[in-house]
């Protein structure tokens, strides 16, 4: 596919962080528009796109294919995505144990049994089978599992079905997605058969050609979900355009920014815009970028650009500078 765009970047809209392709709204395979919860996720899709060549390779855009996946299959169709995970549940693959050689079982008894044990303690038990001949699980557990996937939003439910897509258990993937267990223990677990084959053989699983694409998409796919999950600091570059000059909008946004604990700067340009830099937690930073698009009584925001700055440089104050 031909490279048809010059430019890729990031704008603010008032539904979240809106990836933008030569200035306008990236939209997907289905032709949604996408916007995005998170500002690493839209720098992310905005940062493969740059990277591109005259020929665009969808392999060297992992975070865009997972974005638009979850955008048009999940997003659009949360009930069939929570649905789909509880069928991974109802045949768990963490819960069929093949019980011999010894070394297999004390293996499945420690990683896929602490598992199975902490949603025992959650009041949600799971049936343990020993060979591979189906058994129902309790209609109770997958209930209570279902009103658990209820509570979480579009985008984690999505990337928590890519995760049981990638390693065919939602007990596991759910587990490491609400913070019970780390991502090396997840890893473990994820591919605890495959991973005890390759000991057996003398092989180091963590660097088998076999497995290195799907560990590399499993710390992937983790990885955003993390980024989803974190509140921590953010640095974020503003260009607001619209009538922002003459209207008080610099020294309105320091007084707004100082009130949410934010701190950082603001400048009017030559071209007509404010330029500002905003420093702080990441919910006080959507918060405030949404009040951007009002500002003071006599603004009138078009458009709001969004990139990353360096947060080692963020001032213990919200500074109004001179004009550039």
């Amino acid at each position: 596919m031909r490279r048809a765009y010059k430019t890729a970047g990031v704008d603010f809209s008032a539904a979240g962080f809106v990836p933008v392709l030569d200035d306008k709204p990236w939209r997907s395979p289905l032709g949604r528009e996408v916007v995005l919860p998170h500002f690493a996720w839209a720098q992310a899709m905005a940062a493969e796109a740059a990277a591109q060549g005259d020929n665009i390779i969808p392999d060297t855009m992992p975070a865009t294919q997972v974005f638009l996946t979850l955008l048009d299959r999940v997003v659009s169709a949360p009930d069939a995505a929570r649905a789909e995970i509880l069928s991974y549940a109802g045949h768990d693959a963490i819960c069929y144990w093949a019980g011999k050689p010894d070394a297999l079982r004390a293996r499945e008894k420690s990683q896929w049994g602490r598992i199975i044990d902490g949603y025992v303690a959650q009041q949600m038990p799971w049936t343990i089978v020993l060979g591979l001949q189906a058994q129902p699980q309790p209609e109770d557990s997958l209930h209570r599992l279902e009103q658990a996937l209820r509570a979480l939003d579009d985008w984690r439910l999505g990337l928590l079905l890519l995760l049981t897509n990638l390693t065919g258990s939602a007990l596991a993937s759910y587990w490491h997605a609400v913070g019970n267990l780390p991502l090396d223990d997840f890893r473990q677990a994820a591919f605890l058969p495959e991973i005890f084959r390759c000991d057996q053989a003398g092989e180091e699983a963590m660097t088998a050609p076999h497995l290195l694409p799907k560990f590399a998409q499993l710390d992937h796919l983790c990885s955003l979900l993390a980024d989803y999950a974190s509140g921590r600091p953010q640095a974020l570059a503003l260009t607001i355009s619209g009538q922002v000059q003459g209207v008080g909008y610099r020294a309105w946004l320091q007084k707004t920014a100082l009130s949410r604990g934010l701190c950082g700067y603001a400048r009017n340009a030559v071209d007509g815009t404010v330029r500002a830099g905003l420093y702080g937690p990441a919910e006080q930073l959507r918060a405030q970028l949404t009040d951007c698009f009002t500002g003071p009584a006599m603004a009138q925001v078009r458009r709001i650009q969004v990139a990353s700055i360096d947060a080692a440089e963020a001032p213990g104050d919200f500074a109004i500078l001179p004009d550039a």
